[in-house]
């Protein structure tokens, strides 16, 4: 801290106009070498008002703006796909919105810090780490992280659903019917390919996703109006649930999904435009439930 003065009368106007102009006090203490309690009092015996961390918003605004009318109705493609990808993979800590993803999709993560304008924040590099679960090693592999503050950002989030510790009861508001929405949360938390069925000579085609009961039931409601068929749905380990569409109907939801989309997690989007280019009739409405695919896989 700095030491505890008088100021003259043009330091104080100073004071005044640069705190307006969204100075900290912690600059301005160092600036006019006083303690920060010096210039709290100081400003309080003006009658300036004192931003505290709730009408502050955002404490960085200052070194790291970001753009806080990005989820600002009305909504566009670009900002209900990142509603679904942060409902499934993204975490709301206070005025803190964090995003974890493997390395390998690090590009991904910095197509959210332009959508964002997080232009100056920095990502961090999560190392690899071995951990003990239910009795056995798991690793981890190498993550990078990205957090940005705004209480605003938060606050608008959470009118769609997506709030603190939401992993077990996620619930999406409004957006239920949007195939943007549904495919930012598949490029979160869901698997789009093909895999050779044990014992058998041929494949199956899948599109699954996990999560809470509700959200569950709701993207299960959504992909009955694409195709003549509910998903299958199980109980999965510990508290969440699985979803699951696979043949002709994972290839008719995969296509409203996926199908002339400007924004997608890159690996996936691979995925889903060579199930569709392999099997694309099967979009026909006159195949039946019954056809078997032939052997030839697509990495997820």
């Amino acid at each position: 801290m700095g030491r505890k003065r008088p100021i003259t009368i043009e330091q104080g106007e100073e004071i005044i106009r640069l705190y307006r102009g969204r100075v900290s006090r912690n600059s301005l203490a160092q600036k006019f070498n006083v303690s920060r309690p010096f210039i709290t009092d100081f400003l309080r015996e003006n009658n300036v008002p004192v931003r505290g961390a709730k009408e502050a918003g955002n404490q960085h605004f200052d070194k790291f703006p970001i753009r806080e009318s990005a989820f600002d109705p009305p909504l566009g493609e670009e900002a209900t796909y990142w509603i679904g990808f942060l409902m499934a993979d993204g975490c709301i800590s206070g005025r803190h919105i964090i995003v974890q993803l493997s390395e390998c999709d690090a590009g991904h993560l910095e197509k959210f810090k332009s959508f964002m304008g997080a232009i100056k924040h920095k990502t961090s590099l999560v190392p690899a780490q071995d951990r003990i679960a239910g009795g056995r090693e798991i690793h981890i592999k190498p993550a990078v992280r990205l957090a940005i503050t705004s209480a605003k950002v938060v606050a608008l989030l959470a009118t769609f659903g997506v709030v603190p510790r939401k992993s077990l009861v996620a619930q999406v508001v409004g957006l239920e019917a949007n195939r943007h929405f549904w495919r930012g949360y598949i490029d979160g938390n869901g698997w789009v390919g093909t895999k050779k069925k044990t014992g058998r000579n041929d494949i199956s085609i899948n599109l699954s996703l996990c999560g809470s009961k509700p959200i569950i039931t709701q993207w299960n409601a959504f992909g009955r109006t694409l195709t003549d068929s509910q998903c299958n749905v199980v109980h999965g380990k510990g508290k969440e649930w699985q979803c699951l569409f696979s043949g002709r109907h994972a290839v008719r939801v995969i296509h409203h999904l996926y199908h002339d989309c400007t924004i997608a997690l890159t690996r996936k989007l691979i995925a889903a435009e060579t199930v569709l280019e392999t099997y694309a009739f099967l979009l026909n409405p006159n195949i039946g439930y019954f056809w078997k695919s032939p052997l030839r896989s697509v990495s997820p």
